[in-house]
């Protein structure tokens, strides 16, 4: 059972295979230690008239010269099949435990069994046909030489029965002796169970120790590998997918149509992302909601911002739309006249999320506090963006998540190389040539014009080749293009079909629909 076990062990990878080794060798010994303890380690077959053995008449004492050869080469036959005595000693107690060595008139290894009626153990007969069993011989001409046999357990037990001749045996009896109580023979018991214990431990150990540990059972065990350093790029979405989504403030129909979150709308979602998808199969559609969480007042509200944010219930309830339905979640920010590192601050836990991206639109981002959304226009400059674009970039290597999308959008002139960069009424963005590059963040810049005029296909083509395609050439600070489409506005002209937004250059990694 012991042996077992450590194989079970083996099996399940949990004990190496020099273990095994070790339990077996130890198993055995232990076996057979305790055996002998209980049983003897020779059995007397021989009448009490017998003589002792290192004395009987077969192994005469020698003298001379003689006496030396005899005594060197039985020594050296002794060491020489010191393995084969193992051998035949396991095989002899694995057939049947019980003494080892049978003594009449000669010591031999034993070859019947313990019966009553003693029959020839499968091994004896080997050992006979091979006189194998003759073996234990040498020890009576080395002992007949050197005058003495050692010996210090004898047993006398012979197939339930008890001869004591002599010096020879001390017998392990069987039965209950008589004046022996109960207590006793536990107590004898117990004695041999630790010894047999102990042996198993020590040998088990020994061998254990001196085998040496053996290669493993596939392949040799490759060098630790270094800490894995965290990877911002693995499960980033640019620029291996092209990202369609649908925009939104919470019902308000004329916004978009993420105002609201039902199967009809993400049916619609999945055509149109299916279009652009078999336009560029290289760059497989994954599909997003533009939800307006930070959302532009015409008043200033009781925290005088000209904004408000949408209720926790209501971010809740897109957040866990998109998680359900894989879509990613873009909190477009307004601003208005709050702290936009404040206003930030009050999103990073949604932002925390590997799903939730951020959008920054400054048509309605006043940090100067010169205008009111949707009454005046806005100007703003890379300092404003800036740290937005920084605080967004950290997130990935802070929460472990895959690198960020900042999407700026822009819906009128860059002033970089006009007169007044700085004039509402020329720019929009006044110094884009300064907006950070950050590679720890994808930075899209996304032409939100709207059109619904005869012409305005050409005006909107004309504005992505000038704000996207020649600012990415001469700044080279943001590395995606992005573009906007409004369902009901632009309608009333002609919709551009995604082929025709496909046809933009460079093709826009983001396009959103609005209404």
């Amino acid at each position: 059972m012991y042996s077992l076990a450590w194989y079970a062990l083996y099996v399940t990878g949990l004990s190496p295979a020099h273990g095994i080794l070790a339990a077996t060798a130890g198993a055995l010994t232990g076996g057979i230690a305790a055996t002998t303890v209980d049983m003897g380690l020779v059995e007397n077959t021989a009448s009490c008239s017998t003589p002792e053995p290192w004395r009987s008449p077969s192994t005469p004492a020698a003298s001379g010269p003689r006496q030396a050869f005899v005594a060197v080469v039985t020594l050296i036959g002794l060491v020489v099949t010191v393995p084969l005595w193992i051998l035949i000693s396991v095989l002899i107690w694995l057939e049947e435990p019980g003494p080892v060595f049978s003594v009449n008139e000669r010591v031999r290894f034993r070859t019947t069994k313990l019966a009553a009626e003693p029959r020839t153990l499968l091994v004896g007969w080997m050992l006979r046909r091979s006189r194998l069993d003759e073996l234990p011989r040498l020890t009576q001409l080395q002992a007949g030489i050197l005058g003495g046999f050692a010996a210090t357990h004898i047993s006398a037990a012979r197939r339930s029965t008890v001869r004591i001749c002599g010096r020879l045996s001390v017998a392990r009896l069987p039965r209950l002796p008589a004046g022996v109580s109960r207590p006793a023979v536990r107590h004898h018991s117990t004695v041999t169970a630790v010894v047999g214990t102990c042996a198993v431990l020590v040998v088990t150990v020994t061998v254990a120790a001196a085998t040496p540990l053996s290669k493993p059972r596939s392949t040799p065990a490759a060098p630790l590998a270094a800490p894995m350093v965290f990877d911002p790029a693995q499960g980033s979405m640019l620029p291996h997918r092209r990202v369609v989504a649908f925009y939104g403030v919470p019902g308000a129909d004329v916004t978009g149509p993420a105002y609201t979150l039902d199967a009809a709308m993400l049916d619609r979602l999945r055509a149109q992302g299916a279009e652009y998808e078999r336009l560029d199969p290289a760059h497989p559609v994954v599909l997003g909601i533009d939800l307006v969480a930070s959302v532009p007042d015409s008043d200033p509200g009781p925290t005088n911002s000209y904004s408000h944010r949408l209720d926790r219930a209501t971010l809740d309830r897109y957040v866990e739309f998109c998680r359900a339905n894989g879509l990613l979640l873009f909190l477009d920010l307004s601003f208005g006249w709050t702290d936009p590192q404040q206003e930030l601050g009050y999103f990073l836990p949604y932002l925390a999320l590997p799903f939730v991206h951020l959008a920054i639109d400054p048509e309605w981002m006043f940090p100067r506090h010169n205008g009111v959304p949707g009454v005046h226009l806005s100007n703003v400059r890379a300092a404003d963006l800036n740290p937005i674009i920084s605080t967004v970039a950290e997130l990935p290597t802070r929460y472990r998540v895959p690198r960020k999308i900042v999407i700026i959008h822009q819906y009128r002139p860059t002033g970089d190389g006009l007169p007044d960069p700085y004039a509402p009424g020329q720019a929009e963005i006044a110094d884009k040539r300064n907006l950070v590059n950050d590679p720890r963040v994808d930075l899209v810049v996304h032409v939100d014009s709207v059109g619904g005029w005869p012409g305005d296909i050409e005006e909107k083509t004309k504005q992505y080749g000038a704000w996207v395609g020649r600012d990415m050439a001469r700044f080279g600070n943001f590395q995606y293009g992005g573009f906007k489409i409004f369902y009901q506005l632009e309608s009333k002209n002609r919709l551009m079909t995604p082929k025709e937004v496909m046809a933009l250059q460079p093709p826009p990694m983001v396009v959103t629909y609005g209404n």
